[in-house]
């Protein structure tokens, strides 16, 4: 089975997507999946990680965030 990167760990820049889709009025849910290889990557770490990096890209595209 092939595992994809954590966000913050590849070679994809979100930002411009996120920001498009804040300009574009979005409103829905941004989910992170964190389907590392256990053996690799713990998953509640690289969940958080996920998590945290996504927050943070979407707050720079201009996402009001809920806490």
């Amino acid at each position: 089975m092939a595992y994809l990167r954590c966000r913050g760990d590849g070679d994809v820049d979100f930002l411009p997507a996120l920001t498009h889709l804040c300009e574009q009025g979005y409103q829905g849910w941004l989910v992170v999946e964190a389907e590392q290889d256990p053996e690799v990557a713990h998953p509640l770490t690289y969940a958080r990680l996920g998590y945290r990096n996504l927050r943070q890209l979407a707050e720079q595209a201009g996402f009001d965030v809920a806490k």
